[in-house]
């Protein structure tokens, strides 16, 4: 029996919490992959955010759909409380960091980050991602 399923309901209720928090964060970022294959939605958004899809490579892209397709499924197995979740939330944040290091390869000027910009596009899915994976290790889930 696993520390979960061993552990009282408060453990279970954090999972849950942690488990739904991240499918919604990761369900969030599918929807801004789909939008922004979508010509019309492109070309709605502001002229930084269309500078940086037109700017960022092919393997960048496919980096952030992979990441947060990976998320989205490593937290629906975390709800379930498979240990193969910690494997799948691994392959997101592998995902999501190499898609991060496109924007430091764009032309300079087609990035302009203020802090915020910086903290929203780059460090918080980094950040989302890294404590789901730390946050999967520390139940120790086994078969």
């Amino acid at each position: 029996m696993n520390q979960v399923q061993s552990g009282n309901r408060q453990n279970s209720k954090i999972l849950w919490l942690v488990a739904g928090l991240g499918l919604i964060w990761n369900a969030m970022g599918a929807i801004n992959v789909v939008m922004q294959m979508n010509a019309n939605t492109l070309a709605s958004m502001p002229a930084e955010q269309q500078a940086i899809v037109a700017n960022r490579p092919v393997w960048a892209t496919l980096a952030f759909a992979v990441g947060v397709l990976a998320g989205v499924l490593g937290c629906a197995l975390l709800m379930l409380r498979k240990p193969i979740a910690l494997a799948v939330l691994s392959i997101s944040l592998a995902a999501i960091a190499l898609h991060m290091v496109s924007y430091f390869l764009m032309p300079s000027g087609t990035i302009v980050f203020g802090l915020s910009q910086m903290l929203l596009y780059v460090l918080l899915p980094l950040a989302v991602a890294a404590f789901l994976v730390w946050y999967v290790r520390s139940l120790r889930l086994h078969h």
